[in-house]
């Protein structure tokens, strides 16, 4: 297995409507902020707004703030979130007069003032709040925090039901993003799952205190953030919070229960990186090989529709098809996303000596030896020793899979493993993915490449890779952003490659995989005819549109985006290996120096000159996290989606209008190919 852990974001179901282009295409919907998965923030709803804090996102009240502020905090470099009540009255607002007396119902406890609404209601509600949320956006906000979004679960005077609750926090969110502004759930951690697709952030209110940060978690499974608050009140301490932020994946603040300037945050610490210390000679591998092969003009696949459908359902929810049973999406996610921090591969400088390799997996069992390293009467391998440390791709563990090469500057040659271990506890077991080491002890497996060779293996031929291909085979690395073009393929993942041998899937079909691929997936896979084969390529369409079928014009995106873009027209991409999403593999930051100024990295991340680039984040994951902000735009496909229901969607039987990418023909194998 060298596969992805599986994630994503809510099922969803999209009926079709083939339409003539020209009817599909609306004017392009406003752009909304989408937030970082980790980004810091200051909460101020009372006293004197302190702007000088160091956070990137400030949460201010709608009406107590002047578009003035707004303004100045977004020349700063801040995005700003408007806060408002969407459940309750509150007896000092301005538009207070404006609620009809028939949807006030019983007072708030604790909150003098402050009563809950009929939020059944929504025909009274909605021109109360579509005035809010205008004027939300034309202060210059970027985003909205509805509070009060759980009435349901409270004594509101109302018969008000679980249902009553998800259609109204629906409708809210997309009134929202009508209007070009993000919308972030607040608490009810009881409807998460029923909610995460239609919110772009989440912010909770003694998650931790409480014990329920947990069911918060489909957020961060979606590449979206949590915003969490905790109070001095509650006793809670900053280590303990900064502890429990750490394992949660939540940004954390701690805060008095007034919510004034006073605020604490977890130290930024510098990121513990192994940058290596030599440069890649790319662009990799020879010219005939398929990882430089242009497909700018290549042929679109007549099964392309059908193939996009299937993955385009897959990535939805739909895992009617994949193995082991279970496995696959459990929340839609059909966007492209760049992995950067784990599950992606790390490069270290090979040294000059030789060390010997065991051959063992993480669970300890024993693995076969590849033909180009065979092993010795001992089951050992020999390999290169490390020049200096190493860590093995996260996440920390035997889940991991514990992907790392070793290179040879003065040779160009890579050697690729899988489950890699450098640690071991006191019994000798591996102690997996994530671990710091100055020596490999054992391999799941071991491949070597040229990087001047073509790139390839043999068929039938497996490598750290479950496709064949070489780790450094159509990987982002820095590298391609210094030179200023990326000027080769790259390489996607997804859940479910091709594998349909049902009776023995440990020998695929050969139309299962295609050049340069060699075997396909056997522990992790599909067994649809419409699943794409290890090694198919894929090429982003001419045109592309977001998830509302609107045309994205293009100047609006980064230019490290543009660049990204501009490759896989020209190169596209090849599906390699199993993963939790559709995932493109970048260099592992722990390994990866990006050599640009900071003016080249503002830049090529869309921000001003003069910038200050923060100090707890590498040049490579600002410039890879910029990346995926602008790629959450841009799905895989899109189409209206339908619900049965509340949370009761069926992604099998989606359909969508407009897909973003082609499924085109094969790399041509080159004659005599020197599969090395």
């Amino acid at each position: 297995m060298r596969s992805l852990p599986l994630t994503g974001a809510a099922c969803v179901l999209a009926l079709v409507v083939y339409l003539p282009l020209a009817e599909q295409r609306a004017a392009p919907a406003p752009l909304r902020w989408r937030p970082a998965l980790v980004t810091s923030w200051q909460w101020q709803l009372t006293g004197t707004l302190d702007t000088s804090i160091d956070a990137a996102m400030y949460d201010v009240d709608l009406f107590e703030t002047p578009a003035s502020t707004v303004r100045a905090l977004r020349a700063a470099g801040r995005k700003v979130v408007c806060y408002i009540s969407a459940g309750s009255w509150e007896d000092w607002r301005p538009d207070k007069d404006a609620f009809p007396s028939s949807v006030i119902g019983r007072s708030y406890d604790g909150w003098p003032g402050e009563r809950w609404l009929d939020i059944r209601r929504i025909t009274l509600l909605a021109p109360i709040m579509r005035a809010r949320l205008d004027q939300c956006r034309d202060k210059g906000f970027d985003a909205v925090e509805p509070d009060n979004i759980d009435g349901y679960l409270n004594d509101t005077g109302f018969p008000l039901s679980a249902e009553d609750q998800l259609r109204y926090n629906r409708w809210f969110a997309d009134e929202a993003h009508v209007r070009g502004l993000s919308v972030g759930l607040k608490n009810n951690p009881e409807q998460v799952e029923a909610l995460v697709a239609h919110f772009d952030w989440a912010l909770t209110e003694s998650c931790v205190a409480e014990g329920w940060c947990e069911q918060m978690r489909p957020f961060p499974q979606a590449r979206k953030p949590v915003f969490a608050t905790e109070y001095t009140d509650t006793g809670m301490t900053i280590d303990r919070l900064c502890a429990a932020a750490s394992r949660l994946q939540i940004n954390a603040i701690l805060k008095h229960r007034s919510l004034d300037a006073y605020r604490e945050v977890c130290p930024a610490a510098a990121p513990s990186v192994l940058l290596r210390d030599f440069a890649l000679p790319t662009p990799l591998f020879d010219i005939a090989s398929a990882w430089n092969q242009r497909a700018a003009e290549v042929t679109v696949l007549p099964e392309s529709s059908e193939q996009v459908l299937h993955l385009y359902r897959v990535l939805l929810g739909d895992r009617a098809t994949l193995v082991p049973a279970g496995s696959g999406l459990t929340s839609a996610y059909p966007f492209p996303f760049v992995s950067f921090e784990e599950w992606t591969v790390p490069i270290a400088r090979a040294g000059g000596s030789e060390q010997r390799v065991q051959m063992r997996d993480y669970a300890g069992e024993p693995t076969s030896a590849h033909p180009k390293l065979p092993a010795a009467a001992d089951g050992t391998v020999g390999v290169p020793t490390l020049a200096g440390q190493a860590r093995p791709s996260a996440p920390e563990g035997t889940d991991s899979d514990g992907h790392l090469v070793l290179f040879q500057p003065d040779t160009q040659r890579e050697f690729d493993f899988w489950h890699t271990t450098t640690a071991r506890d006191a019994q000798g077991r591996s102690l997996g993915g994530g671990q710091v080491g100055t020596v490999i002890f054992a391999a799941g497996a071991m491949d070597t490449f040229s990087v001047r060779g073509g790139g390839a293996n043999a068929p039938t031929v497996s490598s750290a890779r479950a496709s064949g291909v070489p780790l450094l085979a159509g990987l982002l690395v820095p590298e391609d952003l210094e030179r200023g073009v990326i000027d080769h393929a790259l390489i996607f993942s997804i859940p479910g490659p091709r594998n349909t041998n049902t009776a023995n899937p440990d020998e695929p079909r050969p139309s299962d995989y295609v050049y340069p691929a060699s075997p396909t997936e056997v522990n992790f896979y599909s067994t649809s005819r419409n699943a794409l084969a290890s090694g198919q390529r894929i090429r982003l369409r001419p045109e592309i549109v977001d998830e509302d079928n609107r045309v994205i014009d293009e100047a609006t995106l980064r230019p490290i985006t543009r660049r990204f873009l501009a490759a896989l027209r020209t190169y596209g991409a090849y599906l390699v290996d199993n993963a939790g999403g559709f995932v493109f593999p970048a260099e592992d930051f722990h390994t990866a120096d990006l050599r640009l100024t900071e003016s080249e990295v503002n830049t090529l991340i869309g921000r001003p000159a003069g910038t200050s680039l923060p100090a707890d984040k590498t040049r490579w994951q600002l410039v890879m996290e910029a990346l995926n902000e602008d790629l959450e735009r841009i799905p895989l496909a899109s189409g209206p989606w339908q619900e049965f229901g509340p949370g009761r969607r069926d992604p099998a039987t989606a359909m969508f209008i407009l897909s973003n990418f082609d499924v085109i023909e094969p790399a041509r194998a080159p004659a005599g190919a020197a599969r090395r």
